[in-house]
């Protein structure tokens, strides 16, 4: 080891403190939900509809996916960030498999710190029409060619953008102020 932050850096690399940094986190936005923003009757739940879910009395869902990093190069919003593609392949695979309905969930996608996002975030995230959510798709393949693109990602790219259309769109009766998706 070179100097001190080497050491550091090697230690975390070696440890669990991300895993366990997140999984408190997680905690932290539970507690959140239930103590400030849930409404009387909701059911709060931890690791079941997602890391963090949020039932209404009147069926509308929040399934947060939270996204917590130490690491100042983590950014879970890049182009080739495994976590975000993870995150929108499980929650499209859960509407597919009908466990999550597309027309009462809200998905939430909860970041610990602010990063940049990507391109194709960008677009993701501003694509609130079929035209929008096709080319996210064309910019995502095109751009996929130019580099090797991993196992979840070409999954991602074989499903609808109908699915992924739907999803976006989705508007249920609660909007947390946070919301991503």
């Amino acid at each position: 080891m070179k100097n001190k932050d080497d050491l550091k850096s090697a230690i975390i690399d070696k440890t669990a403190a991300e895993s366990a940094y997140g999984f408190m986190r997680q905690l932290d936005r539970v507690f959140l939900w239930l103590l400030l923003k849930a409404e009387p009757g909701s059911t709060v739940s931890f690791e079941l509809i997602d890391d963090v879910g949020v039932t209404n009395t009147d069926g509308c869902v929040l399934a947060e996916q939270n996204k917590s990093f130490v690491a100042k190069a983590s950014n879970p919003l890049r182009n080739r960030s495994e976590a975000l593609w993870k995150t929108l392949l499980n929650w499209i695979e859960e509407c597919i498999a009908g466990r999550l309905n597309v027309h009462n969930t809200q998905f939430l996608l909860w970041l610990s710190a602010p990063c940049t996002p990507g391109t194709w975030a960008i677009s993701l995230f501003e694509a609130d029409s079929s035209e929008k959510v096709d080319a996210f798709i064309t910019l995502v393949k095109k751009t996929s060619l130019k580099m090797a693109i991993k196992t979840r990602q070409i999954m991602f790219m074989r499903l609808s953008a109908k699915s992924l259309g739907t999803m976006i769109r989705t508007e249920p009766s609660f909007t947390p102020s946070s919301c991503v998706l």
